[in-house]
């Protein structure tokens, strides 16, 4: 999975001159995300808990913006913004320790979650409606726990390589399906964040859009394990220029 990621990128590299660095597409989009999974335990064999009970289980807003550079049908760069943080008081229900700090049950508890992605990808075209490269993620991401005067919190930053897929089928003279998938796995852990999407196109320059996205995925290593699970609904609008 490295190996083919490390390759990709290095033709992003070896095609970088030949791409036309203007900005050719802009998608800002919000959306509503639920969380069915969050399971936490740090390290990994410490008490493990789900962090929803303190997070809460009610939708959520949150949003991405996403850029191409390059024109279409030829290599491009895409990068990509999307933020993710969940806050909440609730209460353990029983006894947590959590990154060496002990947490009692039953008393009000804040749970933070931040789960910031930045990423840049390199895109080449594939077929007539399909397109292939690889990613750089950069994680940005940290658990706490804040009971009274005890707080704990676990950080992980990181960069993460993914395989990039995205298809984009005309449906009528309008209206088009647009699908993508950035994603990695080994045993140790996987992500993956996929998307369906209908557009519109308004005119030649303005398409609105609206679709679903999961993105699941975790570690299981012996520092810490979480495995979680967000789905949302988006809505949005990509200028091209």
């Amino acid at each position: 999975m490295k190996q083919y990621c490390a390759a990709l990128l290095l033709a992003a590299g070896v095609s970088a001159s030949a791409i036309d660095w203007r900005l050719s597409s802009l998608e800002v989009e919000g959306i509503r995300i639920a969380n069915p999974k969050n399971q936490v335990a740090i390290p990994n064999n410490a008490d493990r808990f789900d962090l929803r009970d303190l997070t809460g289980r009610g939708m959520r807003t949150g949003g991405r913006v996403t850029l191409f550079f390059g024109e279409r049908g030829s290599p491009q760069i895409r990068l990509m913004l999307a933020p993710l943080s969940l806050s909440g008081v609730g209460q353990l229900s029983g006894p947590v320790s959590f990154n060496g700090t002990n947490f009692a049950g039953g008393v009000d508890t804040r749970g933070r979650y931040q789960f910031n992605s930045y990423r840049v990808s390199y895109v080449q075209k594939w077929g007539g409606y399909f397109s292939a490269g690889g990613t750089l993620k950069i994680r940005d991401a940290y658990i706490e726990l804040e009971q009274g005067a005890t707080r704990a919190r676990k950080t992980d930053l990181g960069l993460v390589p993914l395989f990039y897929l995205a298809a984009e089928v005309p449906l009528t003279e309008r209206l088009s399906f647009n699908a993508d998938l950035d994603a990695s796995w080994a045993p140790q852990g996987r992500a993956i964040d996929l998307g369906a999407r209908l557009h519109y196109a308004v005119d030649r320059k303005t398409e609105l859009f609206a679709g679903v996205r999961m993105l699941e995925g975790g570690a299981d290593v012996d520092a810490v394990y979480n495995f979680a699970q967000f789905n949302s609904w988006t809505l949005g609008v990509r200028l091209r220029f």
